[in-house]
């Protein structure tokens, strides 16, 4: 082996080392936060004095948050399994919280709350109580709402009442984000109303790209009926952009108190709650199911492998890796995580991470962004051994070669950031 090619590689692997040991990659953790973030909790209390108010306050609202929080990660059908915690109980489970629009008087205190919860604290309340949850966030959903009245079809222009509600709703605090389009001059240039009703594959693909999300949900409100009868009626169909063959259908009716408005508004949050259950559903952690899976990572360079670990890190179901093998182009890595493949796939893939089985067995794991590869193809770096992880192929022993696989654990969880295990 010639030592050039030798020294070459060490270097790639000291200078991975010195960045595995001192990046704490807070970005990583920040996405993690936000999966345990209950935003919008507004709070009105009042007390003796301003400061009683708003201790008051705080207390009923990291109630209102946990509850809501319980409400994101655990199906509906499990929700009276959780026990309600009293305000004490819940406070070690808080990790902070931040104040907007704060008013106070000398005896009330108005605000709207932000409480961003302990992952690992919450998950094992969550398992004490013996419900099933999921903590896997959605990449963002595009939603395209058309509407329907008289034989007309509605996308873009004044009037649209059902895109306006969509563009209207709160800020969901689920885990299925939508986002509702600007309805600009590049929008109405890029998809109208037949093309979306048509299921244009091409003018939906090009729709997505524009607001950097593949997922486009279209859904088509008829309205029939008389409000003022109070025979009102919504017809909602929905479909995942050009496959209409996926459709589902909704029906609201006009109830006593109910304005075009409010049974629009009770429509849209119907479909989105439909849509975030089937979503925990499919992702749920499985923790009696715990397993460890090889993985070949194409990395064609340092960054390359920083960027896969760095995704990787943000997959809630992942609990530890281990490299046990690296090089130029491929590295192994020894994954620990519950589920089964499938939920593996899906989590990776909101990380813009594409899991495939290749035709000789191996999982091969790359960036959405890159080619696909089909199967591993070694290049002419200077691998660590399969025999004797951590060693690198030569004649004999490297100085300071430990003979130990680099190995990743979960030590933050609260961010789900895996550090380098100390040696």
């Amino acid at each position: 082996m010639r030592k050039s090619a030798l020294f070459s590689f060490l270097a790639f692997l000291l200078l991975l080392a010195s960045v595995l040991s001192g990046h704490p990659l807070g970005g990583t953790a920040a996405v993690a936060q936000e999966v345990f973030a209950v935003k919008g909790v507004a709070v009105d209390k009042t007390a003796q004095s301003a400061s009683q108010a708003r201790e008051a306050a705080i207390a009923q609202g990291q109630q209102i948050a946990f509850q809501r929080l319980v409400q994101k990660l655990v199906p509906d059908y499990e929700w009276s399994r959780v026990p309600n915690l009293t305000a004490d109980e819940i406070a070690p489970l808080v990790l902070d919280f931040s104040v907007s629009n704060e008013r106070t008087s000398s005896v009330r205190y108005l605000a709207d709350l932000t409480f961003r919860f302990r992952p690992s604290e919450v998950r094992a309340k969550l398992r004490q109580s013996g419900v099933s949850f999921a903590v896997t966030e959605s990449k963002p959903v595009l939603v395209l709402p058309i509407y329907s009245e008289g034989g007309q079809d509605f996308l873009w222009g004044a009037f649209n009442p059902w895109f306006e509600t969509w563009a209207l709703r709160r800020e969901d605090n689920g885990l299925v984000p939508f986002i509702v389009p600007l309805g600009d001059l590049e929008d109405i240039a890029v998809i109208d109303s037949r093309g979306a009703l048509e299921a244009d594959s091409q003018s939906i693909e090009r729709f997505g790209e524009r607001y950097g999300t593949e997922d486009v949900l279209v859904t088509y409100a008829a309205f029939s009926g008389d409000l003022a009868l109070g025979d009102a009626e919504l017809q909602i169909i929905t479909w995942p952009g050009a496959d209409v063959t996926q459709s589902a259908t909704d029906r609201f009716s006009q109830g006593p108190d109910d304005t075009l408005e409010t049974l629009l508004a009770r429509a849209a949050d119907g479909i989105a709650y439909r849509i975030e259950e089937n979503w925990k559903q499919q992702n749920l952690l499985e923790y009696g199911n715990q397993r460890s899976l090889p993985i070949w990572i194409l990395s064609q360079d340092l960054a390359s492998f920083l960027e896969i670990r760095d995704r990787m890190k943000g997959v809630a179901s992942i609990e530890g890796i281990k490299v046990s093998r690296l090089s130029k182009s491929w590295s192994l890595l020894q994954v620990s995580f519950v589920g089964d493949e499938s939920k593996l796939s899906i989590a990776l893939d909101q990380q813009d991470l594409r899991l495939a089985l290749s035709p000789d067995n191996e999982w091969l794991l790359s960036r959405s962004e890159d080619d696909a590869p089909l199967r591993r193809i070694e290049s002419d770096d200077v691998p660590l051994s399969d025999n004797e992880p951590g060693s690198l192929l030569d004649d004999g022993p490297n100085e300071g070669d430990e003979g130990a696989p680099i190995e990743f654990e979960a030590l933050d969880e609260e961010s789900s950031v895996l550090y380098p295990s100390e040696q």
